[in-house]
């Protein structure tokens, strides 16, 4: 009789333990199920904002295709009007700005309309019309990035030198480019002239 109790004691008790063991097998399943489940919709919140990001990114981009249709003579005016205007804004001279921001639209009157030639022509056309020193430095910072890509792009028959201050734009910091190693800052003139640093040489190609 005893060895009958002592018999159903050790079975219950084995019961117990299955039991136990298959209730924490459970509850370890469901809580890395809600733990796969907090990645999945971490991982499609993150592929949301990496889209938009590329989204917006995409919006600026521009490459060296956008410029290969340009002819080597357009590449060249279009550096030279550039470093004209960018002498001009030394000089914070508006009206030289002007007048070097229209020889760039004469030299891409005709020239097939890429991404990157309206750019030009847009940021060229605002600092035509208008006399705002301001402004047109503005203008003159996004046509930068144009160039920029352009001298990669094309033969424009000088070594350029991009050149950056961190102080331009209430320390958002911007570049230019120059055919001098001297820093000139045509986003101050005379007030900061010789802030900025040389960033990378474009070799003359």
């Amino acid at each position: 009789m005893k060895t009958r109790i002592f018999n159903f004691l050790i079975v219950a008790l084995l019961m117990s333990f299955v039991m136990a063991c298959g209730n924490k097998s459970s509850e370890s399943e469901v809580t890395e199920g809600e733990v796969a489940h907090d990645h999945e919709m971490e991982g499609e919140s993150h592929d949301h904002e990496g889209g938009a990001k590329s989204e917006e990114v995409a919006d600026v981009i521009i490459t060296v295709e956008d410029f290969m249709h340009l002819s080597e003579k357009v590449a060249k005016s279009i550096t030279e009007s550039y470093l004209q205007l960018k002498d001009a804004l030394v000089e914070s001279d508006a009206d030289k700005s002007k007048e070097a921001a229209s020889s760039i639209l004469a030299a891409l009157e005709g020239t097939e309309t890429t991404t990157a030639v309206k750019g030009l022509k847009e940021d060229a056309q605002h600092i035509v019309d208008t006399d705002e020193l301001e402004h047109i430095r503005e203008h003159f910072d996004m046509m930068s990035q144009n160039v920029y890509v352009l001298a990669k792009a094309k033969k424009t028959g000088v070594t350029l030198y991009k050149q950056f201050c961190p102080m331009a734009f209430d320390n958002s910091g911007a570049f230019w480019l120059s055919s001098s190693e001297e820093i000139k800052n045509p986003y101050f003139g005379d007030k900061m002239l010789k802030c900025g640093k040389v960033q990378e040489t474009i070799a003359a190609n």
